[in-house]
């Protein structure tokens, strides 16, 4: 290893105890390499005039040579490139650029500027921006000013995105189509629809750049706050301007909205405009129109809609097919559901643990505790590992059955797989002993639950309660609420309660 080397790895951990030179041959250690772990350090102690310990005295300027202006821009674009450009090496290389001279090229800053606002350190580069700002021999570029914006977007301070704007025209910087986006998105996300849709007209009208991202996020804004109806004039007007054509994006978001206001036919109707202009629908198109068909109702024509997409050759993917098995279980439609699953398996699809998760939950709760269990056999023998959902709704199956010792079978299994028992998982059991009148097994369950740390509710305790009613003595069920008052399990006002209807 070189002198220099040797002092700086001296320095360092001297500095701080954590420091670990790069590992491997010191002889490959290029001056470019070396320069990425110290640069940071030289900047915050370039205004020392040595650095000393008991062991080593070095003037930093004479030991280790400042990167040329060549060299330090290719580590900072590299470093950025790399995705790997931490907090402290951003600081550290912004204050050696901004103190050098002459300075490096803005393009240079606006590789760290944006490298940063992509790790969410919005406040850093706001800072940042306003030095750039403040250096008379600096001329940001619309790239700086579209970072600066950002950022206070981000930062939901869309006042002080149009102070920035201000800016960008007195600096005689042309706007590009992503500056406007950044004023509408700012004030979109204060909830400001009104204004937005004032600037976006303003910005058609005197004819700002505007692409097909712009008007896309003035649609997605207006559809979200529930004015579709708005979003679709803008599809319009764009269809109507030959160079600003709409995209699958621009179609989706307003199918999707007009789907989930509960107006299909409309949706219908724009869906057709979309092929009629050329643009090919894709998986998300016929999925919105899909749950629009299930949530108003219609289940025959979202069947009918899931076979046309069959026939033209649209593959849904597994979340699209659990969702709309989804929709259909929670309106007690579980024999359409199954079919759907058959469909899915008939395309190759594999159904995952959120598909079964769904479905074993609504034949749970419409009483099919047999089809629940026979799914829960075939989703085990095809590798997929349940988890607490599914043993929690399983479990509950069995026990409204009576079945305990199969349940018993269950929570055996959890422990196989290594998934806790929870709140509900305890409850379930209590509810299933106590229907069986086996409460002193009912007992067993809630010490284990106590032991465990989960505190028993009102309604656990309601359950036990009631079953010493009706097999054992008033006097131990009033007993056991005197107990359980005593351990702090329930307080004095629920215990009075559960007295008078003993």
């Amino acid at each position: 290893m070189n002198l220099t080397v040797k002092m700086t790895t001296t320095m360092m951990k001297t500095i701080s105890p954590s420091f670990a030179p790069f590992p491997g041959n010191s002889a490959l250690f290029s001056f470019s390499d070396f320069q990425l772990s110290t640069i940071f350090f030289i900047s915050r102690c370039s205004s020392l005039a040595a650095v000393n310990d008991k062991h080593v005295k070095v003037k930093v300027g004479l030991s280790i040579p400042k990167p040329s202006p060549t060299q330090l821009e290719k580590l900072v674009i590299d470093k950025c490139k790399s995705r790997s450009l931490k907090l402290d090496e951003a600081l550290g290389f912004f204050d050696s650029m901004i103190s050098q001279r002459p300075l490096p090229s803005i393009r240079v800053f606006n590789y760290l500027l944006g490298a940063l606002a992509k790790m969410k350190h919005y406040s850093v580069v706001v800072s940042m921006c306003k030095q750039i700002m403040g250096c008379e021999e600096m001329q940001p570029d619309i790239s700086t000013m579209n970072i600066f914006m950002n950022c206070y977007c981000n930062l939901n301070k869309a006042d002080l995105c149009f102070s920035v704007f201000a800016l960008v025209l007195k600096l005689g910087l042309q706007p590009s189509p992503h500056t406007l986006s950044v004023l509408l998105l700012g004030l979109i996300n204060e909830g400001k629809i009104e204004e937005a849709m004032k600037l976006f007209l303003r910005i058609v009208q005197k004819g700002y750049p505007c692409d097909v991202y712009t008007c896309n996020i003035i649609i997605k804004g207006l559809c979200k706050s529930g004015y579709t109806r708005y979003a679709l004039q803008i599809l319009k007007t764009m269809n109507a301007n030959g160079s600003l054509q709409p995209d699958v994006i621009s179609y989706n978001t307003v199918i999707d909205g007009f789907c989930k206001e509960g107006n299909v036919d409309k949706s219908l109707i724009i869906f057709q405009d979309m092929l009629e202009g050329g643009v090919e629908p894709d998986v998300f198109t016929y999925n919105s129109i899909i749950h629009g068909f299930f949530r108003s109702g219609q289940w025959k024509e979202a069947m009918s809609f899931l076979d046309r997409m069959a026939n033209e050759g649209i593959q849904l993917n597994v979340v699209a097919f659990s969702s709309i098995i989804d929709a259909l279980c929670k309106k007690n439609r579980t024999e359409e559901a199954i079919e759907v699953l058959d469909l899915m398996t008939e395309k190759g699809l594999k159904p995952d643990i959120v598909t079964y998760n769904c479905l074993i939950h609504g034949l749970c709760l419409s009483g099919q505790w047999e089809k629940a269990t026979s799914l829960f056999s075939r989703m085990v023998a095809e590798d997929i590992n349940p988890n607490i959902v599914t043993f929690n709704s399983i479990m509950d199956a069995f026990c409204k059955q009576g079945k305990m010792e199969k349940a018993e079978e269950v929570l055996h299994l959890m422990n196989v797989k290594a998934a806790k028992p929870d709140e509900i998982t305890y409850q379930t059991m209590i509810n299933g002993y106590c229907l069986r009148g086996e409460i002193d097994k009912a007992e067993d369950v809630f010490d284990v639950m106590v032991r465990r740390g989960f505190p028993p509710t009102s309604a656990i305790c309601k359950t036990l309660v009631n079953a010493y009613s009706k097999g054992k003595s008033k006097g131990e069920a009033s007993r056991y609420i005197e107990k359980m008052v005593q351990k702090g399990m329930i307080p004095d006002s629920v215990a009075h309660k559960m007295l008078k209807k003993i």
